[in-house]
């Protein structure tokens, strides 16, 4: 088993859908990081490791958690409403679509 198709069990796991995984891998090209991001990694660091690869991995992981606990917080409010209206966001506020095994969050798609 290779770590695209490790990172893909991971993923299958419900307690492991939201865990950053970030991949170190020897190849660089398209098709290997795309295939990476497919099976549900947050972000990549090429061999041999660098120093500011890592910290620019580690960086956006950092954004990503970040921006997701936000999100987490807007869906609760949103729950929240006892009122019956809907919650009013900012067309260009990235949201967490409850059901959705698969979606790709936008930092990670950014990557």
């Amino acid at each position: 088993m290779d770590g695209v198709q490790l990172c893909q069990l991971v993923r299958d796991l419900p307690r492991y859908r939201r865990v950053p995984i970030v991949m170190v891998m020897s190849r660089s090209a398209k098709q290997y990081i795309e295939s990476a991001f497919s099976a549900g990694a947050t972000a990549y660091a090429k061999k041999p490791l660098d120093r500011l690869d890592i910290k620019a991995s580690m960086g956006m992981v950092a954004r990503l958690m970040t921006e997701r606990h936000q999100m987490i917080a807007l869906a609760r409010k949103a729950e929240q409403r006892a009122d019956g209206l809907v919650l009013q966001v900012d067309f260009n506020t990235s949201m967490l679509v409850p059901g959705i095994k698969r979606g790709i969050e936008y930092l990670a798609l950014q990557n």
